[in-house]
């Protein structure tokens, strides 16, 4: 089973228990600002207004004093055995390919990394770079037009309330790997290992310790 830490710790002592765990995979989410990929939480509290943006409840107003952190500096916070997911929040239109464009040209070193989005086409070209890419559903729509349709992925990663035996059987079938996420209730994991996905993505480390049970 692949455990998926949600959220890469600052700390890379902090990095280092989750992996003794069993987390094979860190996810850090990203975003351009000023052309250059940072690990942010905060999205648009709008879609068209950058200005404002928010994280859960948290709410900020940004300009030039905004420091988001960049990506090269999460990232040497992770074990060098484990992978770095790169969650795409930029993930519609010309946002998605330029941000697909800038982790093509910004990361030399595709094996250690995979991207997922929502934006299924910004990922083509990425897997074309030899990045793994996994194709992302996060509502039911999305989640359909996986199952018919032939996407181009390596995996597939979605949100675990989606999920039923016949739709990890058919993204399976299709696509090789399903990762569910967010998992944070150990009998929800226990549900999901049984209806056979590859994959879990979560917070909880009593979830993350399950790779190693």
């Amino acid at each position: 089973m692949l455990t998926v830490a949600h959220t890469t710790p600052a700390d890379p002592v902090a990095c280092q228990r989750l992996a003794a765990l069993g987390v094979t995979v860190f996810e850090i989410d990203v975003r351009l600002r000023n052309d250059r990929v940072v690990a942010t939480h905060y999205l648009p509290l709008l879609r068209r207004l950058e200005l404002v943006q928010r994280h859960n409840r948290r709410v900020r107003v940004t300009g030039p004093w905004t420091r988001d952190v960049p990506l090269d500096q999460v990232a040497g916070n992770v074990p060098p055995q484990c992978r770095i997911l790169l969650d795409c929040k930029d993930d519609t239109g010309t946002r998605a390919a330029r941000l697909s464009h800038r982790i093509r040209l910004s990361l030399t070193d595709p094996g250690r990394y995979v991207v997922a989005s929502k934006n299924w086409s910004a990922l083509a070209p990425l897997r074309a770079s030899g990045f793994e890419v996994w194709a992302s559903a996060a509502a039911q729509g999305a989640l359909t037009a996986l199952i018919s349709g032939d996407v181009e992925c390596d995996a597939v990663t979605v949100r675990h309330s989606l999920l039923t035996h016949d739709a990890v059987r058919a993204l399976g079938q299709a696509y090789g790997g399903v990762v569910a996420w967010t998992v944070n209730d150990v009998s929800r994991a226990q549900v999901l290992t049984a209806m056979g996905v590859s994959g879990l993505t979560s917070d909880d480390p009593r979830v993350l310790g399950m790779s190693k049970n």
